[in-house]
């Protein structure tokens, strides 16, 4: 008899302690996706950025050069 008056009591202790760990490791992941992945692949692209300036640059130093390398053959 007293188990089966335990047992919704014990049903709702289980259910909340579900929801409880749910949420907590809902938390966890959006944490971890805000502090850790977004800055991560900011930081990517900032630096692919970079990277493509810097070779905009460098192409445009060789051309300069190979025009200028043109003209004093020329």
């Amino acid at each position: 008899m007293i188990l089966l008056l335990l047992l919704p009591v014990l049903l709702v202790v289980v259910v909340v302690v579900v929801v409880v760990v749910v949420v907590v490791v809902v938390v966890v992941v959006v944490v971890v996706v805000v502090i850790i992945i977004i800055p991560a692949t900011t930081t990517k692209c900032r630096v692919w950025v970079q990277n493509a300036r810097r070779a905009d640059l460098m192409r445009l130093t060789a051309q300069d050069i190979f025009r200028k390398d043109v003209k004093l053959g020329s």
